[in-house]
């Protein structure tokens, strides 16, 4: 996935700072590796990924940084269903459908 892709996307749904929030979020995801104990399920690997963002982003907005987890857990979908439009039924949705359909 191209970053400016996401993040303009994310921009155009919602703002500036979320559209970076999310794209940071989710580099962080990409050069973390899985530990064994979080493969096993002693650990999570998502709640790692939070924590350290979490520890990234100390000077934004809380809300902003909820929000932002909320659209990098939905990336993947977005991703899928972008590249597959049209194949098999898939439609295209937004990161605010998708968050409407996991609320």
């Amino acid at each position: 996935m191209k970053f400016n892709e996401l993040f303009n996307q994310v921009r155009f749904e919602f703002d500036t700072e979320t559209a970076l929030c999310v794209v940071q979020i989710y580099s962080i995801n990409l050069l973390l590796k899985p530990k064994v104990s979080e493969m096993m399920g002693e650990k999570s690997f998502e709640e790692r990924i939070i924590k350290k963002a979490k520890k990234l982003l100390w000077e934004s907005d809380p809300s902003v940084i909820e929000q932002s987890i909320k659209i990098w857990k939905q990336v993947h979908n977005w991703e899928s269903r972008k590249t597959m439009q049209g194949l098999g039924g898939c439609e295209y949705k937004t990161f605010r459908q998708l968050l409407g359909d996991v609320q």
